[in-house]
């Protein structure tokens, strides 16, 4: 799978840094404060990633728990744990994502767990 066939939007909570390295190595990334998005709510920046066909990388679990119970429609959520970590950490968090194989149907929710040396990455996809 080419990640970079994805795009991508970045909640206020993940450091510009880490926006700026994916950019950097062709990853169609942008943030919320770059799609004047920034400050508001949720559900408003679910709906517009998926009118715009953007997977959300988030270290919020506000995310998930909207789409699940307000059934809002969303192609994809990528939760990074623990959240407000340095960059270097997203950045690696990612990169382990990002050269991985994984099967992909949208709508999915990916939750990336990085704890000391160890990154775990937990898939789940959705059916209509």
């Amino acid at each position: 799978m080419n990640w970079k066939e994805y795009k991508f939007l970045a909640d206020e909570n993940i450091d510009r840094a880490v926006v700026e390295h994916f950019q950097n190595l062709g990853f169609d990334l942008t943030d919320v404060y770059s799609e004047q998005l920034a400050s508001v709510n949720d559900r408003l920046i679910i709906e517009r990633a998926n009118a715009t066909n953007k997977i959300i990388i988030t270290h919020d679990t506000d995310f998930g728990h909207i789409v699940f119970t307000e059934k809002i429609p969303f192609k994809g959520i990528i939760y990074l744990q623990p959240g407000h970590i340095k960059s270097a950490f997203t950045i690696l968090s990612l990169q382990k994502l990002f050269s991985s194989e994984i099967e992909l149907t949208q709508p999915f929710i990916i939750v990336i767990e990085h704890r000391k040396d160890e990154i775990k990455i937990r898939v789940r996809n959705f059916i209509g």
